[in-house]
């Protein structure tokens, strides 16, 4: 039996009107806009067991130059830019 965790993360790139764009989408299916100081994160409310101890699961991070994606809104901070130390 495996006992393996994995955590599924994505970062890439996005022009600003290509974020707008993305960012509307994501609101026209029912996502959370959260603003911040690092960006916007879009995220959606998650079922018992699919969630962060937020509530959220799904969520993307839009910062000035990229877009960040994990499965949960607290695993988003995992997620580094290839000129970002850590």
């Amino acid at each position: 039996m495996g006992t393996d965790s994995v955590a599924t993360l994505a970062w890439a790139p996005i022009e600003p009107d290509a974020a707008a764009s993305a960012q509307s989408y994501l609101e026209s299916l029912g996502f959370v806009r959260i603003e911040t100081p690092e960006g916007v994160y879009l995220a959606q409310k998650g079922d018992d067991g699919w969630a962060d101890a937020e509530g959220y699961g799904v969520t993307y991070l839009f910062t000035d130059t990229d877009v960040r994606w994990a499965a949960y809104k607290d695993e988003v901070g995992y997620v580094k830019a290839p000129d970002e130390a850590g």
